[in-house]
């Protein structure tokens, strides 16, 4: 499912969830009743196992929150692998190539769910960079959005969280070649105000009605324990 061909039909390897979204693409073309995915585990977790030892199966959830959830840190499955199975409505299984199916707990990735009231999981991005982007001619103006990221398209910077205020734009990266990052940044500083912390870490809380679930009222105090530069809630 990794090995593909480019469109002058030379041999070529798809990159991370490449064979995951070909099952995809396949299921959908069929009209599939369901997808496997056999992978090293046998579902989507609450939380990184490896860190949190009461990390736990999820047992169903819904694809948008499984996109987010695999955009935002859980590696089991890659984001683009989950939209193909949306438009037809195929659950997804994801299953575990090292233990017996019938002794299994496994995830269901679904638009059937009983409640759509609940955090599903708690994820961890190590190795981003922060830029922080500063300038008093931004208030009542326009234009600084789009001037600010045709600099990071120009160097291929990727970019996944934006938050915007009067006078500043913060956004976060994965890249991690540090020239690259530093020819932006000294870019970007001849007409704004620029701040750059590597080393950072996102932690997402990824599930239904975030705002009015009374735990994010008991989180919050452990966060603040920390340095937060930025707190970011999206639909």
């Amino acid at each position: 499912g990794f090995i593909a061909s480019t469109p002058e039909g030379e041999t070529c390897l798809l990159s991370r969830g490449g064979s995951d979204t070909s099952a995809a693409l396949i299921a959908d073309g069929l009209c599939a009743d369901r997808l496997e995915i056999w992978t090293d585990v046998s579902g989507m977790y609450t939380a990184d196992p490896r860190l949190i030892s009461g990390a736990r199966v999820i047992e169903k959830i819904g694809y948008q929150q499984a996109q987010e959830l695999a955009a935002m840190g859980a590696k089991v499955m890659h984001p683009y692998s989950i939209f193909p199975c949306v438009k037809k409505n195929i659950p997804i299984i994801i299953c575990n190539t090292f233990e017996p199916l019938d002794k299994q707990v496994n995830t269901i990735i679904t638009s059937n769910l009983e409640s759509r009231d609940r955090i599903y999981a708690v994820t961890k991005q190590n190795n981003i960079t922060l830029f922080t982007i500063t300038s008093l001619d931004m208030w009542n103006n326009y234009g600084f959005v789009q001037d600010i990221f045709k600099v990071f398209s120009k160097y291929n910077v990727d970019v996944n969280i934006i938050t915007t205020s009067q006078f500043t734009i913060s956004t976060t990266t994965e890249e991690s070649d540090t020239s690259r990052l530093l020819k932006l940044k000294a870019e970007l500083e001849t007409r704004y105000q620029v701040e750059m912390v590597h080393d950072c870490s996102i932690v997402s809380i990824v599930g239904d009605s975030i705002k009015e679930h009374p735990s994010i009222d008991e989180v919050m105090p452990t966060i603040r324990q920390n340095k937060v530069y930025i707190i970011h809630f999206s639909a």
